[in-house]
C-alpha cells in the first residue's frame, strides 16, 4: 500500500467579503497516494486555485480566507 501525501475530507474554503461570505469549496473529499499526480479542472471561478492555495497553506494578500476544515 503507498503512503498517503494529501488527504482532505469535507474541505471547505470561504471567503469573507463586504457583501457577506462566499463559500469557493464545498465538503470535497480527495487522497492523493505517493506517485500519484492529480489534475485539478473546471471552468472559471469554480474554485481551483482557492483550493490549490490553501492546500499549500498560502494564501493571498487581498483575500480574507477561512479555512472551515481540512486535513493533510
Amino acid at each position: 500500500m503507498q503512503e498517503t501525501v494529501l488527504e482532505l475530507k469535507n474541505y471547505s474554503v470561504s471567503f469573507d467579503t463586504p457583501d457577506g461570505e462566499v463559500q469557493a469549496v464545498r465538503n470535497v473529499d480527495l487522497t492523493v497516494k505517493k506517485g500519484e499526480i492529480l489534475c485539478i479542472v473546471g471552468e472559471s471561478g469554480c474554485g481551483k486555485t482557492a483550493s490549490a492555495t490553501e492546500c499549500t497553506c498560502k494564501k493571498r494578500r487581498d483575500q480574507s480566507l477561512r479555512r472551515e476544515y481540512h486535513s493533510l
